[in-house]
């Protein structure tokens, strides 16, 4: 027993000795091992404000998300996020995934992105940016607003956080019927 400890022992030593002589081993990451490419955080049920003078201005909320502090950006998953304007209409919006820009609140949505804001006004896309600084979400995808019983398809769009006031940029395409009972005919 005790010639099974010793070579045990002896075993262990030489394994130590032989790693001593070799570059230090460091754990594999998935991705490549800069400081600025491992998260600070890794966050499940993610929530982030913003608030200007008391009052919440929008407000992000996600499955999941990485929050890397050295690149100043948060990657997040499962998104939904909701906006108030200055006069307090709202819009509500949800996509697959969105890169958050810490510093400045800029964001960028992507992945069978959806808005609809408190009158009812329907926005699809396939990206959304949201510009904190500008007060304004934009695209330069094709984009379809919805509103009432009129559709419109185009690309590129711009407006303010309420969906009140908006523009589409070009390709733009009106097509004015009863597009929600057509819609429940459908589901």
């Amino acid at each position: 027993m005790k010639k099974r400890m010793l070579a045990a022992v002896f075993l262990l030593a030489a394994v130590f000795v032989s790693c001593s002589g070799r570059e230090e081993s460091r754990l594999k990451l998935p991705m490549n091992d800069e400081t600025e490419n491992i998260p600070s955080y890794v966050i499940e049920g993610f929530v982030l404000k913003s608030m200007e003078k008391g009052r919440t201005t929008w407000t992000v909320n996600a499955r999941a998300a990485q929050v890397f502090e050295v690149k100043k950006r948060a990657y997040a998953q499962n998104v939904e996020m909701e906006m108030k304007d200055d006069g307090d209409a709202t819009i509500f919006l949800k996509g697959d995934k969105a890169v958050i820009y810490t510093e400045t609140g800029f964001m960028e949505m992507t992945g069978n992105v959806y808005g609809i804001s408190d009158d009812g006004t329907v926005l699809k896309t396939e990206k959304l940016y949201w510009d904190d600084a500008e007060g304004r979400i934009f695209s330069d995808e094709k984009v379809t607003i919805i509103k009432n019983d009129t559709k419109l398809e185009g690309v590129g769009f711009e407006s303010d956080p309420g969906m009140r006031n908006f523009e589409i940029n070009k390709d733009v395409e009106l097509i004015a019927e009863k597009i929600r009972e057509k819609e429940k005919e459908r589901d």
